[in-house]
């Protein structure tokens, strides 16, 4: 861009920010895992190193590479892609009190503990706490409410209207 006019080359570089920012926001929306977030700019790239083949052969190289690297699973589970982050879902199990077993969902974000689902019913002690101080409440507003439990809780509690609001709507449609 250095031989082209000022003006020209500033407005080159505007439009590739916007194209990168809109090509992010479409691999976002499509909930795209990494392999292709990583891999179509560097194939976008591969036409810039046409007249210098061994650069070519390297990018090319690397893109095999980075590719694989990123597409081997890192876990058992079903991975989801949100536009926020990587989410896998695995079914485990539990015990209760009376010796009868029950599945539930183990929901891990960028391979660290988020959340369990489990069944409404099963509450832990943490779900009662907050209702020692207001113990049924008319309305509750729920922000971070992830998969559900805590809007669970409220309804089970006596809240007549619960506001939930998540910012990941992976983690929405999970709950």
């Amino acid at each position: 861009l250095s031989s082209r006019e000022p003006i020209k080359a500033y407005s080159v570089n505007i439009a590739g920010s916007l194209l990168g920012v809109w090509l992010y926001a479409v691999v976002s929306f499509l909930r795209l895992p990494p392999a292709v977030w990583f891999g179509l700019p560097l194939l976008m790239t591969l036409p810039l190193l046409r007249k210098q083949r061994r650069a070519l052969l390297a990018g090319l190289g690397l893109i095999v590479l980075m590719l694989g690297a990123l597409v081997s699973p890192s876990q058992p589970g079903q991975v989801f892609w949100s536009p926020y982050q990587k989410l896998v879902l695995t079914v485990r199990g539990g015990g209760r009190v009376d010796g009868s077993r029950y599945q539930y969902h183990h929901l891990d974000v960028n391979n660290t503990f988020y959340q369990d689902m489990k069944d409404a019913s099963q509450r832990p002690e943490f779900y009662e706490f907050p209702y020692e101080f207001v113990p049924q409440p008319e309305r509750m507003l729920l922000i971070g409410s992830g998969a559900g439990n805590d809007v669970a809780a409220a309804l089970a509690h006596g809240a007549r209207h619960v506001d939930a609001v998540d910012i990941d709507p992976v983690i929405i449609e999970l709950g």
